[in-house]
């Protein structure tokens, strides 16, 4: 009957938001799946809905006003259907960053020209996605890995978003994917090949999707998570150093463990590992800090890369190490954007690391930054 009325709506010439369904559930379980988001739709929606006002405590009306033209060039982006563009040939990644960017206006969660923009976006990358495979863009890409795991966070942000069948499915199969790139060793290694070392950024992004989409209604078998923290505490051995790249693989390897113990409900409560993963970035840290410089001194350069990550997992684990590092994001952020003609707001192409390159990543990227303290809940897994 269900793919019958699809037919009938199509015949019609009604628009097929949702498209077809590869695997149709049972009449029970969009309704089942649909009340147990409904809680954590809340949470996130009760908390996001603040970033304006946090941004306006932290810098005035100037930062605020420098958030919503840098959002509005990144809306005004956003194609009429397909992925945004890239260069690079990583439009799956780029879409992902933007979307998960919109995510973190709380009226992007409910309603308003946000919301159908980010189903714009979803759509694609449901519609990039191999049938039976799960995997999202071309696997042969150097950074599949990373890009999937990417789209993996935006689609399962897309569960809450828009609870619907195929939304589920896409991000289920997506998991599965995800979770079947691993190797023997339950790990995401560099290059998906088992003789290369475990990429940490991999597996940090990887397990923060994993995680939003356990809480969104997918199943990740709770294995998945105890290898991530076993290979995270093992992998938390790292020197402090100002080097960025060191830095931003602490901060990867630190999302790894900080969403594998919330997904599997373990404590993080005095965890040695912790410890010494915060005290590898704070040295970068310290570098990014202009409270004290002259004002012809030269400026550290912020990789976006840890930026992103590093504001993610130092909101929950180091209040006073995140407002060092929210203070150098806010500095820097009004400054680098564009201030006149058709890419106002924008934030030119910057360092980014690994993660997708261009000014439409970097701006993204940017809003995540700044969308950082009203972005995830307090995790209960740092309770004592």
């Amino acid at each position: 009957m269900i793919h019958l009325l699809f037919s009938l709506l199509a015949a019609l010439g009604a628009p097929q938001d949702i498209g077809p369904v590869p695997e149709a559930p049972t009449a029970q379980e969009p309704e089942a799946k649909r009340s147990n988001i409904i809680a954590p739709l809340d949470r996130r929606w009760r908390f996001r809905k603040e970033v304006k006002k946090d941004l306006f405590e932290a810098g005035g009306q100037a930062l605020v006003d420098h958030y919503q033209a840098t959002w509005i060039w990144l809306s005004a982006q956003t194609p009429a259907e397909g992925l945004m563009p890239s260069e690079e040939g990583r439009a799956v990644g780029v879409s992902a960053l933007a979307a998960l960017s919109m995510t973190g206006n709380a009226s992007g969660l409910l309603s308003g020209a946000q919301r159908t923009q980010l189903k714009v976006l979803v759509q694609a990358m449901r519609a990039a996605q191999d049938a039976k495979s799960g995997a999202i863009g071309p696997t042969e890409a150097p950074e599949f890995l990373l890009d999937h795991a990417l789209a993996l966070h935006a689609l399962a942000e897309a569960q809450f978003t828009n609870p619907i069948p195929v939304n589920q499915n896409a991000a289920q199969k997506a998991v599965d994917a995800l979770v079947a790139a691993r190797s023997e060793d339950g790990l995401w290694h560099v290059g998906g090949k088992a003789d290369k070392e475990v990429d940490a950024l991999v597996t940090g992004i990887a397990a923060y999707a994993l995680y939003t989409a356990d809480d969104g209604g997918s199943t990740v078998d709770p294995a998945v998570y105890q290898a991530i923290a076993e290979w995270s505490a093992k992998a938390a051995q790292i020197e402090p150093s100002a080097d960025p790249e060191v830095a931003t693989t602490a901060a990867a390897i630190l999302c790894a463990r900080i969403f594998a113990h919330q997904g599997s409900g373990q404590s993080l409560s005095k965890d040695e590992s912790l410890s010494r993963l915060l005290a590898a970035m704070r040295p970068y840290l310290s570098s990014l800090d202009t409270k004290d410089k002259a004002a012809d001194a030269e400026v550290t350069v912020l990789t976006n890369d840890f930026a992103y990550l590093g504001s993610v997992v130092l909101y929950q684990a180091d209040s006073i190490a995140w407002n060092q590092l929210f203070r150098a994001i806010q500095s820097r952020s009004p400054k680098e954007a564009v201030a006149e003609g058709e890419h106002k707001g924008a934030i030119p192409a910057g360092p980014n690391g690994r993660l997708p390159k261009g000014m439409l990543a970097t701006t993204s990227l940017r809003l995540l930054q700044l969308q950082s303290g009203k972005r995830e809940p307090a995790l209960s897994c740092f309770a004592p």
